[in-house]
This record gives C-alpha cells, sequence and structure tokens, in this order.
C-alpha cells in the first residue's frame, strides 16, 4: 500500500484566519504585531452572518488584506463574555464587525452583508477621521 502525503498548505485556508483568543489576549498580540483588531459579531442562525462565512471570508485577497493588517476574531454574541462584550460596544444587529485599537477603544464600527470590494472599502474607512468613536 502506498501512501501520499499531500501539501499541507493544499488544505491551508486562504481566507481570514479567526484566531482563537479572548479580547485581552488580542490586545497583546495587536501590540506585538502593531496591528488592529477586527471584530466579527455574529449569531447562529444569522443568515448574513452565513453569506459572509461562506462567500466573502473564505476569498485569498480578504485573507490577505487581514493577514496584513488585523488581529482577527470571531465572537458568538449570544451568551457569556462575548454576549457582553457586544453590549460593550453597543452590538445590536448582526453580523457587526469592529474595529478596536491596542487599547480596545473602538475606530470603526459597521453591520451587514457586503461584497467583497465594498467590504474591503468599508474597512478603509477606519482611517477616515469623520468615522472616530472619539
Amino acid at each position: 500500500m502506498t501512501f501520499l502525503w499531500l501539501n499541507s498548505g493544499l488544505f491551508a485556508q486562504n481566507g481570514i484566519k479567526f484566531e482563537e483568543l479572548s479580547i485581552e489576549e488580542a490586545l497583546v498580540k495587536a501590540k506585538i504585531n502593531n496591528k488592529l483588531i477586527f471584530v466579527d459579531c455574529y449569531k447562529s442562525g444569522c443568515r448574513p452572518c452565513k453569506q459572509m462565512e461562506n462567500e466573502i471570508f473564505i476569498l485569498e485577497s480578504i485573507g490577505k488584506y487581514f493577514d496584513k493588517n488585523f488581529i482577527s476574531l470571531k465572537l458568538k454574541m449570544e451568551k457569556g463574555p462575548e454576549r457582553e462584550i457586544g453590549l460593550q460596544y453597543g452590538v445590536a444587529c448582526f453580523p457587526t464587525y469592529l474595529i478596536l485599537d491596542t487599547e480596545g477603544k473602538m475606530i470603526h464600527k459597521f453591520a451587514g452583508y457586503f461584497p467583497e470590494k465594498e467590504f474591503i472599502a468599508e474597512l478603509e474607512k477606519r482611517n477616515d477621521p469623520q468615522n472616530s468613536f472619539s
């Protein structure tokens, strides 16, 4: 019997690499890596949440953009500490996306389903002072 070793890259995720970290751990990692934090706030059974997960978050172009700019978290907002985070940042609909600085300050928030180019354009608004949450 012959076994074939497959290149591990074959099964690598091309899209966003969501990390399993607490907000506190993400803040530390963001400081070390000089990146912002992206938080996908979602609920199970949410159709637009699933669309983003299955159509946009998996794209290689999105993955490259996120790897360069963010520490990415995916938080289910239904109970526990995740729900408290949602309340803290005023998450009222799903999906909601938060961009936090290395101190945990929200610098941009937006919600809903976005096609690829519109999603990147919305993320870029984080650099616009008019979108600041100061």
